[in-house]
């Protein structure tokens, strides 16, 4: 079975820095984990891009494993828009906002998980 393509929204870098950071200042080794669990959730979803809960109407939401975050994503065919990176204890309401306002769109590559 062939994988389907992530396509990853400009602004998940910033969420995955800001992540990062937050966890570096407690323990570096916690940075390192945290691009771990995000690394295998992102090998999920191309993996099993139907696997995870509708959260939206199309948009499905995967746990990391250790962290409070959650990779939220569109499945649309052959390619995958990974749409953000949240806290799990966000505001519905907010969510819901950015969610809106984040269409897929295409040409961005891996985020800075280095």
């Amino acid at each position: 079975m062939k994988r389907s393509a992530l396509i990853f929204h400009p602004e998940i870098d910033a969420e995955i820095r800001q992540g990062r950071n937050w966890y570096r200042d407690i323990a570096p080794v916690l940075q390192d984990a945290f691009r771990d669990s995000l690394i295998a959730a992102f090998q999920q979803i191309e993996r099993f891009p139907l696997m995870y809960a509708e959260v939206e109407v199309g948009i499905r939401r995967v746990n990391l494993a250790r962290f409070p975050y959650q990779v939220l994503y569109y499945p649309d065919g052959t390619r995958i828009y990974v749409l953000g990176l949240q806290h799990s204890h966000a505001d519905p309401e907010s969510i819901r906002k950015r969610l809106a306002s984040r269409k897929p769109i295409s040409g961005h590559g891996e985020p800075g998980l280095n």
